[in-house]
């Protein structure tokens, strides 16, 4: 901390967070990962990117990885029977579409396949996914799904 504190301070207040580009390029921008540290990636991963590719720049050098990855009521089980209107956070392209039941058990299947493909490429490179629900208040994630975290971490 007291060597490279400063350093990694000055790195994040000059970084802008302004939710565009997907994390791989996010990544790019920043000053290379420091080694042996415990890397705490909070996404919702929801984004096209070889993820075998980024959970393995994520954990070169790590002592551990933990993506943790925080996932609203309606990503996890989305209501159907009206329209909705999605919109990219990074991109900002909207799609409209009506939640017929079709549409909702494609995306149930598109969102399992990128779920196992998201664990898959985490155990490759030693790391850990963690979902949480968004709607859950944080005591609940501590003592459940982020319990791990702080275990490894060093904590209760």
């Amino acid at each position: 901390e007291r060597v490279q504190g400063p350093a990694c301070r000055a790195a994040l207040r000059g970084t802008e967070f302004e939710a565009r580009d997907d994390l791989a390029s996010a990544l790019g921008r920043l000053p290379p990962l420091r080694p042996c540290g415990l890397r705490v990636v909070v996404s919702d991963f929801l984004f096209e990117t070889d993820l075998e590719a980024l959970c393995a720049r994520l954990s070169r050098g790590a002592s551990a990885l933990f993506l943790v990855q925080v996932l609203d009521a309606e990503d996890l089980e989305p209501t159907g029977g009206e329209g909705a209107r999605l919109v990219d956070a990074e991109s900002g392209v909207a799609l409209e579409e009506l939640l017929t039941d079709g549409v909702l058990a494609a995306y149930a299947r598109r969102f399992a396949e990128h779920q196992r493909a998201l664990r898959s490429a985490a155990v490759r490179a030693r790391g850990t996914l963690l979902t949480v629900n968004a709607a859950e208040g944080l005591r609940a994630q501590v003592a459940g799904p982020l319990r791990a975290l702080f275990v490894a971490g060093g904590g209760a």
